[in-house]
């Protein structure tokens, strides 16, 4: 399996897309005809609802094969409670990222993943173990996945659409909280 990462809002809710390796292919020339490179940010709302039915539609066709995962890492309590131990934010945020690097190893060896993907936000976070990953064109999938949940959570946005019927809805802060030494 290959994955997809993205995040939203500072690395507390990341979309993760995963999907076979023999489909990488085919779903990354779909994605590139019918959707095109996204960043949910910066699209005006008629483009990101727009670029959601696109890709509600590229899901249709291929449900049984990518899975969708939304997960909650609680990323900015952690960083907030170790730093009220007077703690040096550099520090923190260097233990909280290893913390969130090895989540989300644990949650890749769960689920079969050969490689992954990264967009920047991840840069820190993987800095620290071993090995780095590469960008790649469909992570822009896991930031639509990424927008909706926090988009839903925040606002009460984008309620009852398909794409949120198939994705996976996972908190681990918890277990970040647990790896953070």
């Amino acid at each position: 399996m290959l994955a997809f990462l993205d995040a939203s809002d500072h690395l507390e809710y990341i979309g993760i897309v995963l999907c076979p390796i023999e489909m990488k292919l085919s779903f990354y020339n779909y994605i590139k005809e019918n959707i095109g490179y996204v960043h949910m940010h910066e699209l005006s709302r008629k483009s990101r609802i727009k670029a959601i039915q696109r890709f509600e539609k590229c899901l249709q066709l291929h449900k049984d094969k990518v899975k969708l995962f939304s997960i909650s890492t609680q990323f900015k309590s952690i960083i907030s409670s170790k730093r009220g131990e007077r703690k040096p934010s550099t520090l923190v945020r260097k233990k909280a990222n290893k913390a969130l690097a090895k989540s989300l190893l644990m949650f890749f060896q769960e689920n079969k993943v050969s490689e992954y993907f990264i967009d920047d936000e991840f840069i820190v976070v993987f800095n620290e173990v071993y090995r780095y990953p590469r960008r790649h064109y469909l992570i822009c999938l896991a930031d639509i996945v990424a927008w909706i949940d926090n988009r839903q959570i925040k606002t009460g946005q984008y309620k009852g659409k398909r794409v949120d019927s198939m994705v996976s809805h996972l908190d681990i802060g918890e277990k970040v909280k647990s790896y953070y030494k």
